[in-house]
């Protein structure tokens, strides 16, 4: 994701979880649409347009977590769930 997008921290080591998605400013995202996911071997990028409108960019942003949980991509965690017996240390 380096040919038309970048990060903030494109030049520094990522300190986070390699499975959780990276937002990046895109300017290859077509007009009309405000994300585009992209996935890659090693973790999934959500490519933002750089003129995106909140409203629109909130919308699809929504419509791609419910699809990542309909096909199993994502798992919802339930902080109301009974929690399993943890050891003392």
């Amino acid at each position: 994701m380096s040919q038309g997008a970048r990060t903030e921290t494109e030049d520094e080591p990522s300190r986070t979880n390699a499975a959780a998605p990276q937002l990046v400013i895109s300017e290859l995202v077509p007009e009309g649409r405000a994300l585009i996911p992209v996935q890659t071997a090693e973790r999934t990028y959500l490519a933002v347009h750089p003129e995106a409108e909140l409203k629109q960019l909130v919308q699809e942003l929504n419509d791609h977590i419910q699809h990542s949980h309909a096909v199993g991509f994502t798992v919802t965690y339930n902080g109301a769930m009974e929690t399993r017996d943890r050891p003392t240390v």
